[in-house]
């Protein structure tokens, strides 16, 4: 039976992804699945139900808006950090701050890089301003006792690091 096309896709409640049990695609499935794809779906391609099953089993989609760092967990759309659970109260330029410098962790990024990501400049915003906000940042994550702090590279920038 031929899947429907996701030209209502408004209609159907929002999934993580959408899995087509298919021994053959036609140009009109491939088509769908490309509209799938092209509303932000991940789409999975199995010719056997047995497939699905056992992918389902092993291979739980990751959630794309999810970082982790140990037990930080940094919620890209939502614009939020948890640690162990506890959301902490973060402005939103520190929360940008924290998804620039986990992505991915240990890295570290310039202050221009910074600045660029998180205020859309590289010229203009004083490096107090950066300091200032990244001070904050790092207090609310000791007062969490968060175990991951915003690490300074000498003459460089800054890095997320576990403890």
């Amino acid at each position: 039976m031929p899947f429907r096309s996701p030209d209502r896709t408004k209609a159907f409640p929002k999934a993580d992804y959408v899995i087509v049990v298919a021994e053959n695609l036609d140009d009109e499935h491939r088509a769908s699945i490309n509209r799938l794809l092209s509303h932000g779906a991940t789409v999975v391609v199995v010719r056997e139900l047995g497939a699905a099953a056992q992918w389902l089993a092993e291979a739980p989609p990751e959630d794309p808006g999810l970082v982790q760092v140990g037990d930080l967990e940094i919620h890209l759309g939502e614009r939020r950090v948890r640690w162990r659970g506890r959301q902490l109260g973060l402005s939103r330029r520190e929360v940008e701050i924290m998804s620039h410098l986990a992505r991915p962790p240990g890295r570290a990024s310039s202050f221009a890089e910074i600045t660029e990501r998180v205020w859309g400049t590289r010229t203009g915003v004083e490096p107090t301003v950066v300091h200032c906000a990244v001070r904050r940042l790092r207090r609310k994550l000791e007062e969490a006792q968060a175990t991951v702090r915003v690490e300074s590279v000498r003459g460089f920038g800054l890095r997320l690091v576990p403890e």
